[in-house]
C-alpha cells in the first residue's frame, strides 16, 4: 500500500512538473510570438537590455540585482534545479525504503485480515451461544470444542 502511495505520489510530482514546464513552454513560446510581431529592432532592443542587465547582475555591479533573494536569474535557476534535484532523490529513498517493507507488510495484512476472520467467526459463536442459553439449551464445552456436559 505504501509502495502504491509512493510511486503515485511520484507519478503526480513528475505529471504536475511536466504540466508547469509545459506551461512555461507555452508562455515563453507566445511571449516569443508577440515580440516577433513587433519590430526586430524593439526586439532586439528589449534582449539586448536584458543581456546587458544580467550581465551587471553577474558583475555584481552597484544596484544590479535580479532579486531580493536572488543575484542573478542563474542563480535562481541554479537553486530551483537544485530544489527539485534533492525532492527527486528524497522520492527516490523513500521508495527504495518501500520496496524494501512491501513483501514484511503485505505478509503482516494478510495475517491481519485473517485475524479479522477469525475474530468474526468467534464473535459468531459467542453469539450462538448466548442465544443457546437464551433459549435454555446451554452445552459446555472445553478449551478443545468437546462437549464437557449436557444440554440443561
Amino acid at each position: 500500500m505504501k509502495l502504491d502511495q509512493t510511486g503515485s505520489q511520484l507519478g503526480a510530482w513528475c505529471a504536475k512538473t511536466f504540466w508547469i514546464l509545459l506551461s512555461q513552454i507555452v508562455n515563453c513560446t507566445l511571449f516569443l510570438v508577440l515580440l516577433s510581431s513587433q519590430s526586430s529592432q524593439t526586439c532586439d532592443r528589449g534582449k539586448l537590455q536584458r543581456a546587458h542587465w544580467e550581465t551587471r547582475c553577474l558583475r555584481k555591479e552597484e544596484g544590479a540585482t535580479h532579486s531580493e533573494e536572488f543575484a542573478t536569474l542563474s542563480d535562481q535557476y541554479a537553486a530551483e534545479i537544485a530544489k527539485l534535484d534533492e525532492q527527486c532523490r528524497e522520492l527516490r529513498k523513500d521508495q527504495k525504503g518501500v520496496k524494501e517493507c512491501h513483501e514484511d507488510n503485505l505478509k503482516q495484512k494478510r495475517a491481519f485480515v485473517q485475524l479479522e476472520q477469525l475474530m468474526q467467526i468467534k464473535l459468531k459463536v459467542a453469539k450462538q451461544e448466548l442465544q443457546n442459553m437464551a433459549e435454555g439449551r446451554w452445552e459446555s464445552r472445553n478449551s478443545f470444542g468437546n462437549s464437557a456436559g449436557s444440554y440443561l
